[in-house]
């Protein structure tokens, strides 16, 4: 005879569900705490702060909203649970639920160390179509963490059914929930204040936390008239740059620099009948065969060939007054430097300022490109050879064209006019020790694409003339980029011995390496290969771009995250 007594049996339905729900509340308040373990993760890779305020923002998040992303859990799934009836079923599921819960934790806490991305139906979709995880992301921890996580909630289980039959204060249950619920309710009202203030060192950490949406107060109070809704933010981003001190060791004569943009000027747009001189430079020079401008707006490829970063990086740069590398260190050495700028292209004054980084006493404006050349030529007769000097001369009379015929004709004009920048600093004798770059920084307006990124326009001449060299007649077929332009002038010419990626995302053109692709930020993510563009949308969607054609691809996964670790190089 079976005398074992089933104890499930001597309880009701109603009673069950009354023991489960109590048993979920002491459950869910140690998985909050080991919740809030996890969570310390995304305060160690959160944006470093200097600020007070923001330092308390991100601990007072930190406990509410690592704690409201366990009692959601519980709400949605685990209270429901304790509906079916049975005490030690429901044991085993919240287990389960919780394991998985804190396996997703964990699994989003790595990516978010490695690419400063969350987890999302977007990043799955990616990671799971790259079969092989060739991603540089490495999860072998999880096969000893998981197994720690699942030891954690049977202790748990059991602690918690143990506490269903102790009678003591459940005062510091209250207290608990009521830190829990003020550190909630204290997070989304500091980032009101913040959002509505603009204050940039908090609002920067909305995105620290998984599933975090903050709620903000700008759309409604500058709709109400309470806040200016033009206000400019009176913090910066958290940015580290550049990521180690400028150091540059100077010897010999100081090398003078004359930098030309051919505005509107694309690679095929040469021509032995229209630009005669410009290939007869290049048999004379060093030529970049795969140069891309990364971005389609003039000002915006200007910014990248001063500053060698991204996009992404301009408000805060002009937020701290940060000069380019290359600027702040031609002061250094005493370099004299001007821009001279045709206005052809109608672009005003301060945005030229802004795209360069350069101040305004050093910009000479010119009202057409025959004028910028008389200037420069002017600027370059008058260089005295006891100081180092850069002119950089911008051309943008080719947007002026009404038609290819016109188009020609002007760029004819300007090949011939070129050439007496040349002659000037032959007859100066200045031609030897001056460091000549002939390029583009917009281009050919009457090349037409309907693609994310226009190859033919954006593919454009660079042509550098080195100091005491002529004749090399010198063809480079690796990929190159504006962004290469600072690091080359650092490097060759001011002598900075700082490597080029601690200020720049390009390269020393000298010492090009066989990359796969420029990235650009316009404003999906680009890959420009030397055959091919790859876009990636914000959908997680990845098109190939060539011949005119864009074509749906397998997003590849390893690029993407080479690539935003590229860009997000100086974010802190």
């Amino acid at each position: 005879m079976n005398n074992s007594i089933n104890y499930l049996k001597n309880f009701s339905y109603k009673e069950q569900v009354s023991r489960s729900a109590l048993w979920g509340h002491h459950f869910l308040f140690l998985n909050v705490l080991l919740s809030l373990l996890i969570g310390l993760t995304y305060v160690y890779a959160a944006p470093s702060t200097d600020s007070f305020t923001a330092f308390f923002y991100l601990i007072v998040t930190w406990m509410g909203h690592m704690g409201f992303l366990a009692f959601v859990t519980y709400l949605i799934i685990l209270f429901p649970l304790t509906f079916i009836g049975n005490f030690r079923y429901y044991r085993v599921f919240s287990v389960i639920i919780a394991v998985l819960f804190h396996s997703i934790l964990l699994f989003d806490a790595k990516l978010y160390l490695y690419v400063k991305i969350h987890l999302s139906l977007t990043a799955l979709n990616l990671i799971f179509r790259e079969l092989d995880f060739n991603t540089g992301l490495n999860y072998n921890f999880l096969f000893i963490a998981i197994p720690i996580v699942i030891a954690f909630e049977l202790f748990f289980a059991k602690l918690s059914t143990k506490n269903l039959y102790r009678n003591g204060s459940k005062k510091w249950v209250k207290i608990t929930s009521l830190i829990f619920i003020a550190a909630f309710v204290s997070s989304h009202c500091i980032h009101i204040w913040a959002d509505a203030t603009r204050y940039d060192k908090i609002t920067i950490l909305r995105s620290s936390f998984p599933a975090h949406y903050p709620m903000t107060a700008k759309s409604f109070l500058s709709s109400h008239g309470w806040i200016d809704g033009s206000a400019k933010s009176n913090n910066i981003s958290a940015i580290n740059y550049p990521l180690q001190p400028i150091v540059s060791e100077p010897s010999g004569k100081p090398q003078n620099i004359v930098t030309i943009f051919i505005n509107g000027l694309s690679y095929d747009s040469q021509d032995p009948k229209v630009t005669p001189y410009l290939l007869s430079l290049k048999q004379q020079s060093e030529s970049y065969e795969q140069h891309y401008l990364p971005y389609r707006l003039l000002k915006d490829n200007l910014f990248a060939s001063s500053y060698g970063v991204p996009l992404l990086y301009k408000d805060t740069f002009l937020n701290r007054n940060i000069q380019p590398v290359i600027f702040s260190e031609m002061a250094a050495q005493e370099y004299i430097s001007r821009f001279v700028i045709s206005q052809s292209s109608d672009l005003d004054p301060a945005v030229i300022e802004r795209a360069t980084g350069a101040r305004a006493n050093q910009i000479i404006f010119a009202k057409d490109d025959n004028e910028t050349l008389n200037k420069a030529a002017q600027q370059i007769a008058d260089w005295d050879h006891d100081r180092p000097y850069s002119t950089t001369v911008v051309l943008s009379d080719l947007f002026k064209a009404r038609n290819r015929s016109e188009y020609d004709w002007q760029l004819k004009i300007l090949d011939s006019r070129i050439v007496d920048l040349f002659n000037v600093l032959k007859i100066n004798a200045h031609y030897d020790d001056t460091m000549i770059i002939v390029t583009s920084a917009a281009g050919n307006p009457f090349i037409q694409s309907d693609l994310t990124f226009n190859r033919s326009s954006q593919h454009v001449p660079l042509i550098i003339k080195w100091p005491g060299s002529d004749n090399m007649a010198v063809a480079v077929n690796k990929l190159s980029s504006p962004f290469d332009l600072p690091a080359t002038v650092a490097k060759e010419i001011l002598q900075v011995t700082t490597v080029p990626a601690d200020y720049s995302l390009g390269e020393n053109l000298k010492e090009l390496s066989d990359r796969k692709f420029i990235v650009s930020d316009e404003p999906e993510i680009i890959l420009i290969g030397s055959k091919d563009t790859t876009v990636y949308s914000d959908d997680g969607n990845a098109l190939i771009e060539d011949n005119g054609k864009a074509l749906r691809i397998r997003p590849n996964l390893e690029n993407l995250i080479r690539a935003m670790r590229t860009l997000n190089r100086f974010k802190e």
